[in-house]
């Protein structure tokens, strides 16, 4: 797993390409977009890190294929030590076990920055994700503000 830098090109926008637009639960919003587009859509995400409400972005590889996109989303509002996980795995590399992988790694990356507490969220249809957090340690729990087609799930690391 690697944090976005301007370095990452054409597969790294390839990867961005093949995940669909809207899952159940995510958004895609580098989709559509051209290579230059999508440059620029890079540095506003890396600039990301370094803002008010921090987010890192990190891009998961097996072996130099970027697979996934993983990130951890800082919660100023909640607490310092909580943030919240979100992650993706291109199509074709689904089912194999990589989602659990990347969200291992997102809960190590988490507990070396010095956060407690993981929030992660997931679409009532995506049985998938739910799964995948729930195999992680991820307790289901009742969160007020969230709509009703979502989940909350937490860890505290």
């Amino acid at each position: 797993m690697r944090e976005l830098d301007e370095l990452m090109g054409k597969s790294e926008w390839k990867m961005y390409q093949a995940i669909p637009v809207e899952e159940i639960g995510w958004v895609n919003a580098a989709h559509h977009l051209s290579y230059a587009k999508w440059r620029e859509y890079l540095k506003r995400q890396i600039a990301k890190t370094n803002s008010q409400s921090p987010k890192i972005t990190y891009i998961m590889y097996l072996k130099d294929y970027p697979i996934g996109v993983a990130k951890l989303k800082f919660c100023p509002g909640e607490s310092d030590n909580v943030c919240e996980v979100a992650y993706c795995v291109r199509p074709v590399c689904r089912g194999s076990g990589l989602s659990k992988v990347m969200l291992e790694l997102l809960k190590k990356e988490a507990s070396k920055r010095g956060h407690k507490k993981l929030i992660g969220r997931a679409h009532v249809r995506n049985v998938a994700s739910r799964k995948t957090m729930e195999s992680c340690g991820f307790n289901l729990v009742e969160r007020e503000n969230l709509s009703p087609n979502k989940c909350a799930y937490e860890i505290t690391l």
